[in-house]
């Protein structure tokens, strides 16, 4: 798993780097790091990190944060039901789901509240105050105001947030689409034009999954490919 936004990059599998942020690599120091280093042991299964801190579950499903002035792993309450997790620079807050579905917003001080909602949640991105979640049946909802609105574009198997306001997704039958703000090309449609609804990009329907940077896309294929 890997994760890379703004400024500095995460790797999941217990290593970690950074050449901006002093706080933010949690090797419980404040010194930059420009290679790798190892974070704990061999025990994490996913992560997400952003120029704010970082978010991180473990093998036994606890939730775990740093950065934003602490710079070693913190345990995030006591539960060990956690299934997923996004780190968002909007009030340095992250969002979790856990495994039964529930989706949970996390406050600077790594106080926990429940969306209030009957939706079994699966994926949830956030970058700035902008979030979209994932739900079991594949619709797709924003969650910007606190309250889900279904985005009405479905069903999808995967989303991507971009740093500048610019959106993607994968269909359940394997086509990929972006909308949102285009100036450096990222949306992938060969323009510069921004796009307020989904476009498909390309005519492939076996894209698998894809990860975003503030200016730039990756993606995989099921074949393997990048």
């Amino acid at each position: 798993f890997f994760s890379s936004r703004r400024r500095h990059t995460r790797l999941q599998g217990d290593w970690s780097s950074d050449v901006c942020s002093s706080d933010l690599v949690g090797d419980g120091t404040n010194i930059d790091k420009n290679v790798p280093i190892k974070i704990g042991d061999k025990e994490w299964i996913g992560m997400s990190g952003t120029e704010g801190g970082t978010i991180a579950i473990k093998i036994d499903g606890s939730l775990w944060g740093w950065g934003n002035g602490t710079n070693t792993p913190v345990k995030i309450g006591n539960d060990n039901d956690w299934l997923k997790c996004c780190y968002i620079d909007y009030q340095d807050s992250a969002l979790a789901i856990k495994k039964d579905g529930s989706l949970w917003y996390i406050y600077q001080n790594n106080s926990l509240t429940k969306f209030n909602n009957n939706i079994n949640w699966i994926d949830v991105r956030g970058q700035e105050s902008n979030i979209f979640g994932l739900a079991n049946d594949g619709t797709l909802w924003n969650l910007n105001t606190g309250t889900p609105s279904n985005f009405s574009f479905s069903p999808c198997k995967a989303i991507e947030l971009g740093e500048v306001g610019t959106y993607y997704a994968i269909k359940t039958d394997g086509t990929l689409w972006a909308w949102g703000d285009n100036t450096y090309g990222q949306i992938g449609d060969g323009t510069t034009l921004a796009k307020s609804s989904p476009v498909q990009i390309g005519v492939g329907s076996t894209w698998k999954s894809i990860s975003v940077g503030e200016l730039y896309v990756v993606a995989i294929k099921n074949d393997g490919s990048l």
